[in-house]
């Protein structure tokens, strides 16, 4: 059954940041991070599939969605910051991960920093902030973002964004409206945030199954080709999934294709899961 959305005062200084919960206490735990100027509604119908068999958590990073702006702080750790937060609160010790997009930066930063609490990762349609340089010099991110997005209107950069985003219509529309919260001044952060995200780190592993998945008419296309190439490299067992006919946003212009794509992995999951616990009782 669905749970009702909680404001979260989270340990965040005094941001406050918006979450759900759906499903039974004792399933195994399901953190979905949505992607840069949406919000957790995107994976709303997933997740009330899921909830039959899983606890998921739903929530709107800082500045997004429901959730209060951050206090200056619009980074990638900052999001992971939040990220443990929510889970802390809503009582999730560990958990598979499903990161899209920057979302799927956040849950990396957060596998690395604690790696004993992620269960799997789905790592769909991200980059990796640890096994590739930095495209672009941290001393210039700030005058590239202002050259190429600053002086364009708010409802020019969301209609272009929706635009890479999406193939469908409708969902190119639904992206314009989750882009409101955040605003200009939001988005531009947040596009700071992920040119600053990277960190490498050749060692980088998550310890724990992996799908990766993507749209097969991405319009990141070869950059996001090389990532993916990249977390494949380092996680050679990773499964890998590319959804038909569908951008950037898949779960939006394919969502039975997507959810097609992932059941299978969190199922596998969840029995490793029940395999575990009944080999630790017995």
């Amino acid at each position: 059954m669905a749970g009702v959305a909680i404001l979260l005062t989270a340990a965040l200084g005094r941001e406050a940041v918006r979450y759900r919960v759906l499903g039974p206490e004792a399933a195994p735990w399901l953190a979905i991070c949505h992607g840069m100027a949406l919000d957790h509604r995107d994976f709303t119908p997933l997740a009330e599939k899921l909830a039959a068999e899983w606890r998921v958590l739903l929530w709107d990073m800082p500045g997004h969605g429901t959730s209060a702006a951050p206090h200056g702080d619009w980074s990638a750790a900052h999001m992971s910051d939040a990220l443990e937060a929510v889970m802390a609160a809503a009582g999730a010790d560990r958990a598979a991960l499903l990161g899209f997009s920057y979302g799927g930066v956040v849950a990396q930063i957060f596998a690395r920093r604690h790696p004993d609490r992620v269960a799997g990762l789905i790592a769909y349609a991200c980059f990796t902030p640890f096994l590739a340089r930095p495209t672009v010099p941290r001393s210039l991110v700030r005058p590239l973002v202002a050259a190429l997005f600053g002086w364009k209107s708010w409802p020019r950069l969301k209609r272009q964004f929706a635009q890479r985003c999406a193939l469908a219509p409708e969902a190119r529309e639904h992206i314009k409206l989750a882009m409101e919260p955040s605003g200009k001044s939001g988005f531009l952060a947040m596009t700071r945030s992920l040119l600053l995200a990277s960190d490498p780190d050749p060692l980088f592993r998550v310890d724990a199954p992996v799908l990766l998945v993507r749209g097969a008419e991405d319009s990141n296309g070869k950059a996001l080709a090389a990532a993916v190439e990249a977390l494949a490299l380092a996680h050679p067992h990773a499964e890998q999934l590319v959804i038909p006919n569908a951008g950037h946003c898949a779960h939006l212009d394919q969502p039975d294709s997507f959810e097609a794509a992932v059941l299978p992995f969190l199922e596998r999951l969840r029995n490793a899961g029940r395999s575990a616990t009944r080999a630790t009782d017995g």
